[in-house]
């Protein structure tokens, strides 16, 4: 929604809207924060964190660049997209995504959004039919605001969610204790608690968000039907853990 709201040059109170519900989602990410920085809505915090870091992290080396060589950027924009951004996706369940209600292709907004605010070239990507190239270029009206992420990111560092005071232990199941970290002790035992109290529907609704369970079960009818035996909580609690980055993600298809 933040990376269409740019490449639509949608108004800048709508813009704000977005901001205030990642702000009370409590929502710290790299590319978003950039995106409404960018924007030029009084925006001022850029975390170091990443939805899923491979393969978002990238978008971090794209900008860094443009600062100083933008033929440098456009090239690794190309790089990127031709090369990293489906592969960095192959953890997710998109094989057969087409066949789904609902379905628009495989598009990577954000990128065409980070590349219209850098002013990339991205001809190079106008045949490749996961970068929206016609959309990025659909306006050209909108200035975006000039700045340097190392200043934000250092203003950003406090705003990280991390705390020496996390609660100890893990009540529902305490055995968990020797190999989860304490920072970790709430996550877990809300989420064994969830998953013993809540039915289905109500628990996806509750870590759709937070855990993106939507980007693992893109509707909660497959949720349900992976859950028929409700053998699911080892692997939520590996997904919760992975979010927190506590256990890293290698895909199979990463180059070691």
């Amino acid at each position: 929604m933040t990376a269409l709201g740019i490449l639509l040059e949608t108004a800048k109170e709508n813009m704000k809207r977005l901001g205030h519900i990642i702000e009370k989602q409590q929502k710290y990410d790299f590319v978003i924060d950039y995106l409404l920085c960018a924007s030029d809505i009084g925006w001022t915090r850029i975390s170091n964190q990443f939805a899923k870091e491979n393969p978002y992290k990238k978008t971090k080396e794209m900008i860094e660049l443009a600062q100083t060589d933008k033929e440098a950027a456009s090239k690794r924009l190309h790089t990127y997209m031709e090369k990293e951004w489906l592969q960095g996706h192959y953890d997710y369940d998109w094989q057969n995504a087409h066949k789904e209600l609902g379905y628009y292709g495989f598009w990577s907004f954000e990128t065409a959004a980070i590349a219209k605010v850098l002013d990339l070239d991205d001809t190079s990507l106008q045949g490749n039919n996961r970068y929206p190239y016609d959309l990025a270029h659909y306006k050209d009206t909108m200035t975006f605001k000039g700045f340097s992420i190392s200043e934000y990111l250092e203003e950003s560092a406090h705003h990280s969610g991390e705390t020496k005071d996390w609660p100890e232990g893990i009540e529902e199941n305490p055995a968990l204790e020797k190999i989860i970290p304490v920072r970790c002790h709430a996550l877990v035992n809300d989420l064994i608690a969830d998953y013993q109290s809540l039915d289905d529907e109500g628990f996806y609704e509750k870590y759709k968000d937070p855990m993106e369970l939507d980007q693992i079960w893109f509707f909660i009818e497959d949720y349900k039907e992976e859950n028929n035996d409700r053998n699911l909580l080892g692997s939520l609690i590996v997904f919760a853990l992975t979010d927190r980055e506590y256990i890293l993600q290698l895909d199979f298809k990463d180059n070691v």
